[in-house]
C-alpha cells in the first residue's frame, strides 16, 4: 500500500468511461476524482471522510481492473535526475603500440 500512497495516478480511457458506470459506490468515487496526473494525497483529500487505506484498497482494485494506471514518485525523480545528468565526455583512446 506504501508504493500506492507515493504515486501519481490517471485515468485510463476505459476509466474515463467507466466514471457513470455501476462500479461499487467507493470506486466509482475514488474514480471520479482521479484527473489527468492525481497524487494519492489529492485524491484521499477530496475523499476526506475515508479512510487512507479504504482509498488504497480502491485504488489498487481500479488499476488492476485497468481503469486507473500509476507512476511511482521515486520513478519520476529517477528520470529528473538522468535528464539531469551530464555524462563527461570520452578522453580520446591511446595510441596502441604496434
Amino acid at each position: 500500500m506504501e508504493r500506492i500512497r507515493d504515486s501519481i495516478f490517471h485515468r485510463t480511457p476505459e476509466g474515463n468511461r467507466a466514471c457513470d458506470s455501476g462500479l461499487p459506490e467507493a470506486h466509482r468515487a475514488v474514480l471520479q476524482c482521479v484527473r489527468n496526473t492525481t497524487h494519492f494525497d489529492a485524491i484521499a483529500a477530496r475523499l476526506a471522510p475515508r479512510a487512507n487505506d479504504e482509498v488504497a484498497r480502491c485504488l489498487d482494485d481500479l488499476e488492476a481492473i485497468g481503469l486507473v494506471e500509476s507512476i511511482p514518485l521515486e520513478w519520476l525523480v529517477e528520470l529528473y535526475m538522468l535528464e539531469r545528468y551530464e555524462p563527461a565526455p570520452l578522453a580520446h583512446p591511446r595510441q596502441l603500440p604496434a
